[in-house]
């Protein structure tokens, strides 16, 4: 008796599990019959979303990329030869220069480097303050490109006679494990600071080359640096 009780008592249980099963089917079906379109437009609008992205990426801005890159060569070329005046206005050739760059494909990872190729640019005709501005759009990521892009401002702040922001600027741009842009902008941080009379300063920078960068081209002379802040 005892076991037929425990066996219905098991029924029971089974049962009311399958009604609660039931009732969650028919209530999910019920509030999917209430809202049938509601969520069926929200279904079909992150699809739009996802594939208006993809056509986005796809078959506009991936075409974009590949024209900037092709346009962007001849503004290279000048700049390797110097010539940033013709860098940046007119590359010749039906070629824009790096400002054209930025109007046109600004968007682009191309167009976004452009920014950095018009700040040096710009830099090296001596107009600081515009080569700050075409740092300020650059948005870049990764170690490397913060490093150029603070490098930069350091040479744009220290030539203006900013020299809190550009050692601030210097120091940002040693804060890599890069074993060229390390040391490089190590050095300048440590000439600066020397400039400065910051003597501790300029020794931890150089310091830091002659333990962690002996190899670098900074290095293979950094001893010399050592010892005349060591005095």
């Amino acid at each position: 008796m005892a076991q037929r009780r425990n066996s219905r008592k098991g029924n029971n249980k089974q049962d009311e599990t399958i009604v609660d099963l039931i009732e969650a089917r028919e209530q999910a079906q019920s509030f999917f019959e209430t809202n049938q379109k509601l969520i069926l437009g929200a279904i079909a609008a992150v699809i739009i979303l996802i594939a208006g992205f993809v056509a986005y990426k796809v078959l506009y801005q991936a075409p974009r990329e590949t024209t900037a890159l092709a346009q962007m060569y001849k503004a290279e070329q000048a700049f390797a030869q110097d010539s940033t005046t013709k860098a940046l206005t007119d590359a010749g050739g039906g070629y824009p220069g790096f400002i054209d760059m930025v109007k046109r494909y600004g968007t682009t990872n191309a167009g976004d480097v452009a920014n950095l190729y018009a700040a040096e640019s710009y830099l090296k005709e001596g107009k600081y303050e515009v080569a700050l501005d075409y740092l300020k759009d650059y948005s870049g990521s990764g170690k490397i490109a913060e490093a150029i892009k603070n490098g930069l401002k350091g040479d744009a702040y220290s030539e203006l006679g900013k020299m809190d922001k550009a050692l601030s600027a210097y120091k940002k741009a040693s804060n890599t494990d890069n074993e060229f842009f390390a040391p490089y902008y190590l050095f300048k941080l440590g000439l600066l600071n020397e400039k400065e009379g910051d003597a501790e300063a300029a020794l931890k920078a150089y310091s830091t080359i002659a333990t962690e960068y002996p190899n670098s081209q900074e290095g293979q002379t950094i001893e010399a640096y050592v010892a005349r802040v060591s005095k």
